[in-house]
């Protein structure tokens, strides 16, 4: 039995049942570039370094009419997703989660790479600088869905022109792994509020 999740951005998600109860999860590429193997190199370290992701079962490519696409199986997290009892948690429950939760991202946050972002398919990790400057030219290209979700033009131009003024610049050493995503969907927890899973 499979389940279409339809959140994500870059990626198709679907739950898939399997027979005995298992559950996997299949992410398909539909736009932006690469494949999915650093994705799995990187799940790869945090497991070595004891974070816990769920496993990678299988990268490849699928095809349909419009062509290939990267695609990756991966095992069900275990636990359940924060978000579905955040809401229910005494203040007490919370603090435990969260103070869990930082020891987990600090565990995956002193994981050493080799460069800032992620390595292309040769293994070459980008330039910080040029990086910084594909970022800067990709969200001037957004000014039209920042006028179309109620920005006004002035506000949208000097928030652009800020862009380029920002201290916010990749660092030059000691570069490490980061989960850049963390929200309560991404973080599974077990019955006693110990962190099960981090995942996307």
């Amino acid at each position: 039995m499979s389940r279409r999740i339809v959140r994500g951005y870059d990626n198709e998600v679907y739950r898939i049942g399997l027979s005995g109860g298992h559950v996997v999860y299949v992410r398909i590429r539909r736009q932006g570039e690469g494949s999915f193997d650093q994705e799995a190199w990187a799940m790869s370290l945090a497991r070595e370094a004891g974070v816990p992701v769920p496993e990678v079962l299988a990268v490849d490519t699928v095809s349909d009419a419009e062509g290939r696409h990267p695609a990756m199986v991966v095992a069900d997290a275990t636990g359940h997703q924060l978000e579905a009892s955040m809401g229910t948690l005494s203040d007490p429950q919370r603090r435990r989660v969260l103070v869990d939760l930082g020891t987990v991202l600090a565990r995956l946050h002193s994981i050493a790479v080799l460069g800032v972002w992620r390595p292309d398919e040769s293994g070459r990790w980008p330039d910080p600088d040029e990086l910084r400057r594909g970022f800067i030219a990709e969200r001037k290209t957004e000014r039209g869905l920042l006028l179309a979700a109620g920005l006004s033009g002035p506000e949208v131009d000097r928030v652009i022109d800020l862009l380029d003024y920002s201290p916010d610049t990749p660092p030059r050493s000691n570069f490490v792994l980061c989960h850049g995503d963390i929200s309560p969907e991404h973080v599974f927890v077990c019955d006693d509020l110990q962190v099960s899973g981090l995942i996307d």
